[in-house]
């Protein structure tokens, strides 16, 4: 699987993030539907998301992958 975009460590499991609008804070993403037993709420189509202090994460990072010839 390719990915990208802009991942994080969180409780040893990287999830995908977006920026919150809470300061400080960034939005886990998981499609995984058994995340809301760990505070994940449901968002729309298979998605959850949870809020944490950007303090709460091992570290922030982004994977843009490309393809050479």
């Amino acid at each position: 699987m390719i990915r990208k975009g802009d991942y994080t460590i969180y409780n040893g499991k990287e999830y995908r993030f977006i920026e919150s609008d809470s300061v400080e804070a960034i939005e886990l993403i998981s499609n995984d539907k058994n995340e809301m037993d760990n505070g994940f709420t449901y968002y729309k189509n298979n998605m959850y998301t949870k809020i944490v202090g950007v303090n709460e994460v091992k570290e922030l990072y982004s994977i843009n992958p490309y393809a050479c010839r």
